[in-house]
């Protein structure tokens, strides 16, 4: 599956490669009126993360529902590249990653 973020439109799409299936993952009609600009986007098992211009911060969804929820304690000015780190302690409770945010 790849995934995209359109900031012109306000949405995240996905394109199955397998099948050639082109669909909308999350917009302001799915988020019901929250409008999300998404800036780089990262999958890590089961959830999507991307930095956001419009919330100033990292966003987090689940792929099978989307829903947008904010992530990380520290807003940022200008969004950057995200990375996934893996570590041997759970520092999240469902997973043992941690994102890094880079601002520019």
């Amino acid at each position: 599956m790849l995934y995209w973020g359109d900031l012109n439109k306000t949405k995240i799409c996905s394109y199955d490669l397998n099948t050639g299936e082109q669909q909308i993952y999350i917009d302001k009609d799915i988020l019901k009126e929250t409008v999300i600009h998404p800036y780089d986007i990262v999958v890590y098992d089961e959830y999507l993360y991307w930095s956001d211009i419009q919330i100033g911060g990292l966003v987090e969804s689940n792929l099978r529902f989307p829903v947008a929820l904010e992530v990380g304690s520290v807003p940022f000015g200008k969004p950057g590249g995200l990375d996934i780190h893996k570590c041997k302690l759970t520092i999240v409770n469902r997973c043992d990653i941690f994102v890094i945010l880079h601002s520019l």
